[in-house]
């Protein structure tokens, strides 16, 4: 006599519901995850576009504090997306600010000290600086030269353009010993409407995967008692 087998059902696949929830739980996970990052950078950098350093004290025994060679490529391209971005500085009265290709302010600071900025630190706010050329002494005065591609007493706005330049501070005299309280800021006219974007499309996402989950979810099943006959 033959043994009887014992035949398992197969399992069941995943249902389709239950696919749909999984998708639309993740979409709705993107989509908070936009909301929370655009709004956060829209909190940072306004609706003008600007992210700012505040008001802080910045200083050089030197007779210039001076930025890094920033070489700067593709910012024409950019501007077609970001708009065209900007630096403004803002000083004490009676504080030279210019901008000028690199090789131009090297050779007119030429062996006289100054202090260059290797980094800018946040929390507290500070710029690491480290010592150039050879003796403290005083330079010709910043404003009697035509080497500045922007300038301005007390106040800079220069829109970036591709090149190599430098970031200066000096006493309007050129004498050494530059202190100064100062404000930083970079401006991007565009990035608060892509930010918007960003933002609009989190909520979207948001809204649709919270929806598919919630449609998708899977029902209790009832069913009717019979009522009992007379």
């Amino acid at each position: 006599m033959k043994a009887p087998t014992l035949t398992l059902p197969p399992t069941p696949a995943r249902s389709r519901p239950a696919v749909l929830v999984w998708v639309g739980g993740a979409v709705a996970v993107v989509g908070a995850a936009l909301v929370l990052l655009g709004g956060l950078a829209l909190a940072v950098v306004g609706t003008d576009g600007t992210l700012t350093s505040g008001r802080h004290l910045v200083q050089t025994g030197t007779a210039a504090l001076v930025s890094e060679r920033a070489g700067l490529d593709g910012v024409a391209g950019a501007a077609d997306v970001l708009g065209s971005p900007a630096l403004h500085v803002r000083t004490d009265p009676g504080v030279f600010v210019g901008v000028g290709r690199a090789g131009d302010v090297d050779r007119y600071l030429g062996t006289a000290a100054y202090d260059e900025v290797t980094d800018v630190e946040d929390d507290p706010f500070g710029l690491p600086a480290e010592r150039r050329g050879g003796a403290v002494a005083a330079v010709a005065p910043p404003g009697a030269q035509d080497l500045w591609v922007a300038r301005g007493d007390a106040a800079l706005d220069w829109k970036l353009r591709d090149g190599a330049y430098r970031i200066v501070l000096m006493n309007a005299d050129g004498t050494p010993g530059v202190r100064t309280r100062g404000r930083f800021g970079v401006e991007v006219p565009h990035l608060p409407a892509l930010l918007a974007g960003v933002l609009g499309a989190g909520f979207v996402l948001l809204a649709a995967g919270g929806v598919t989950a919630y449609a998708a979810r899977p029902r209790r099943l009832t069913t009717a008692t019979p009522s009992a006959s007379p």
